[in-house]
């Protein structure tokens, strides 16, 4: 009988909360290991159950993913403060890892053409709490911006998938060599319209998670010899074991990981430079951009919340009844010139923000006199139980004598989990 391959998942929270998160998931019988290639990344060797169904999971502070899918993002790796394009970005793995790269002074642009792809990004964008990310939703080939705009753009482009097929075998049955043309055209524009929109001296990392040569290998060729790009010689990354480059063309410089010996998908990834090393920027990004169609909220919107953890790298703005966070960021360099979205934060009713259960990076910074049992005088609720994490997210309610507040914190030994809702002298949890 064939092994399965082990399962791998990342953290998604600030590094020192690492140790947090590992002892939540223990807690629940889950054992892991560190892996090589990525400090914020684990193999979970033992699982009591699906680890998406762990409360790690179910509050956002890990994301199960493929260990090859952790790749383009890291073989890119723009600088912190950076800004980056993800052309391609649903569901978000990649994104998630390209925001914690650039850190929240930097800033990702994840588009997403199909509409119901969109919404499971935007999903996963609001439970990992990414503020640092807005949306948007055009083609990838069509991506209307100006053109050298960008310094670094992740093309991970829609492809056959045979590098899954150890997990999905139907896939080689789909996507046949036959039926590939329409796909191969696709990967070609959205390519040319990748080049176009970086700036010279830029990076593009392009990735397929497909074995076949000509998505991989033979797209590569095609963008040196066509779009004025240079190849840059990716590294090795330990952890992974790679087959030999399919074409001599690009051999110094692309890696194919071996999907089956590396524990993993299949994966190819290529690392692109526009040719002119000088740095270049369009002059119409360096204008303050503007957002007509939002309004800024002030602080009076707040004001039914204590010492909210409000981020400094951007502002609310109320959308009908709907409260996004902008970076300014983004406001400066996309303004009104893109039909774009920020991470959802909640609700807009009576002129006051009702912030979104799962909005832990607002959460007041832990108060140290906060005690593990509500009182009159506290702040939040600091939970050390794991059987009363359960017991909030399954649906049952605790004491909360004299809170009068809309929300209450919540912590898991001082690590914000999220807002509980309040109701006659009792707090539960609830994303309605």
């Amino acid at each position: 009988m064939e092994k399965r391959p082990y399962r791998y998942f990342r953290f998604v929270c600030p590094e020192q909360n690492v140790p947090l998160v590992e002892e939540l998931l223990s807690s629940e019988g889950f054992e892991f290991e560190p892996v090589q290639f990525f400090p914020l990344a684990r193999k979970l060797i033992n699982a009591p159950f699906g680890p998406g169904n762990s409360i790690a999971a179910f509050f956002g502070l890990i994301y199960i993913q493929d260990k090859s899918s952790m790749l383009p993002p890291l073989a890119l790796n723009p600088p912190k403060q950076s800004t980056v394009l993800d052309l391609c970005a649903s569901p978000g793995s990649k994104t998630g890892i390209l925001a914690q790269i650039v850190g929240e002074q930097g800033l990702v642009i994840a588009n997403e053409p199909n509409p119901t792809r969109l919404t499971t990004l935007r999903q996963n964008l609001l439970q990992m709490n990414l503020l640092n990310v807005v949306t948007t939703r055009y083609p990838g080939q069509e991506f209307p911006f100006e053109s050298n705009a960008f310094d670094y753009i992740l093309l991970d482009v829609p492809c056959s998938g045979w590098g899954t097929a150890q997990k999905h075998p139907a896939i080689t049955r789909i996507w046949t060599q036959k039926n590939l043309g329409p796909l191969i055209s696709l990967q070609k524009q959205l390519l040319s319209r990748a080049a176009l929109l970086l700036a010279p001296g830029g990076k593009l990392l392009y990735s397929t998670c497909t074995t076949n040569v000509l998505e991989n290998e033979a797209q590569i060729e095609w963008a040196i010899k066509n779009l004025d790009m240079e190849i840059v010689a990716l590294p090795k990354i330990k952890g992974f074991i790679y087959k030999n480059c399919q074409n001599e063309f690009v051999s110094q410089g692309t890696l194919r990981i071996d999907g089956p010996k590396s524990d993993s998908q299949g994966f190819f990834l290529a690392c692109l430079q526009k040719k002119d090393n000088r740095h270049h920027q369009s002059e119409k990004l360096q204008q303050k951009g503007t957002v007509k169609t939002w309004h800024k909220l002030d602080n009076k919107a707040y004001s039914l919340y204590a010492g909210l953890n409000l981020p400094d790298f951007g502002a609310f703005y109320k959308f009908e009844q709907k409260v996004f966070f902008l970076p300014d960021r983004a406001v400066t360099l996309l303004g009104d010139r893109l039909k774009w979205q920020g991470t959802y934060v909640g609700k807009y009713k009576k002129g006051k923000i009702i912030i979104h259960p799962r909005m832990r990076r607002l959460l007041p910074d832990y108060d140290e006199n906060t005690k593990s049992n509500v009182s009159s005088e506290s702040e939040g609720l600091n939970i050390h139980e794991i059987k009363t994490l359960k017991s909030l997210i399954s649906g049952q309610s605790l004491i909360c004598p004299g809170q009068n507040k809309i929300a209450l914190p919540f912590y898991w030994k001082k690590m914000g989990l999220g807002w509980l809702k309040l109701k006659k002298g009792r707090c539960f949890w609830s994303e309605r």
